[in-house]
Formats: C-alpha cells, structure tokens, sequence
C-alpha cells in the first residue's frame, strides 16, 4: 500500500546541538568567509550554540556590524541604552550560521555631556 504525504504536515525532527568543537570549526569557517569585512576584537563561543563578535566602541565598530548585515542577512538594531548611569548605542547584528546563533554587535559610549551618542 502506498501513502502520499503533504510535506508542510510532517515536523521536522529537531538536531541535536553541536558539540564546542564543531562551533569552533564554524566560527572559523564563518570567519574565513569574512575575511575581507572589518574583523571583530572579541570573539565568544559557547555550548549553547552561540558565536558572539564584538566590535570596537566607536563609529567604525557600528559600520562593521551594519557591513556583516549585507554580508549575512539578518536583523540590524540600533537602540539607546543605560547602565549603571552610564549612556550607550548597542549597534547589534542576529544571524544564523548553519544552525548557529551569531550576534555581532559594537557598544558605543555616549559622548560626555549628552545624553544619548
């Protein structure tokens, strides 16, 4: 007897997470892909399938985010932010890389005297 199924009906199985060692063999895969956009100064791997890039505190770390976002896709936000009275910019890129959550992102301090960069 034969079934036909929809494909949109059946789920798809959920992947096991990937082992450290194979984020880093993607991190630097990631980064060989982006050899010629700015380089971030930090880089954060973790077990919970996340890759983290930080880019300096200043303007050209808030373009280096905005150039991954054309080279990568995902979602670029720009927000105002306190902590602990101090004012900032949070420039943040969300990507996914083969199942893997990538924020790059740059803090930019405000300027002295102003409340917001």
């Amino acid at each position: 007897m034969v079934h036909f199924t929809d494909p949109g009906q059946l789920a798809a199985a959920a992947l096991p997470p990937l082992p450290i060692g194979a984020i880093v063999v993607g991190t630097a895969d990631l980064m060989n892909q982006a050899i010629d956009l700015p380089q971030p100064g930090y880089i954060a791997i973790s077990s919970d399938q996340r890759i983290c890039l930080q880019f300096t505190g200043d303007r050209s770390g808030a373009r280096a985010v905005s150039k991954w976002a054309m080279r990568f896709g995902g979602v670029l936000t720009s927000e105002h932010r306190q902590d602990q009275g101090s004012c900032y910019q949070l420039c943040e890129l969300r990507f996914d890389y083969y199942g893997v959550c990538v924020a790059a992102y740059a803090l930019i301090p405000a300027a002295p005297g102003h409340p917001h960069p």
